[in-house]
């Protein structure tokens, strides 16, 4: 789905446009466009979804889950080998 596009509200059916959709929504959209740029096979891009699941679960399980991305280890892992 292109950013242009609208979603569908759950309870009206009526088109939302993207901007007013719910931040994941927003996120997913995103996400999907990123990944489809660097046109890699489907199970490569499942099994690192996984991969990013599993660690923010992690995150959430063990309360490291932050609304500040830069507090996130993931993150700070990121910046740390950018060093």
């Amino acid at each position: 789905m292109k950013p242009e596009q609208s979603q569908k509200s759950e309870k009206n059916n009526k088109p939302v446009p993207l901007a007013q959709a719910p931040t994941e929504v927003q996120l997913a959209v995103d996400l999907i466009m990123l990944l489809e740029q660097q046109q890699l096979p489907v199970a490569t891009v499942l099994a690192a979804l996984a991969i990013v699941q599993k660690d923010f679960q992690r995150q959430l399980v063990m309360g490291k889950a932050s609304d500040n991305p830069k507090d996130n280890s993931a993150h700070k892992a990121a910046d740390q080998t950018a060093q």
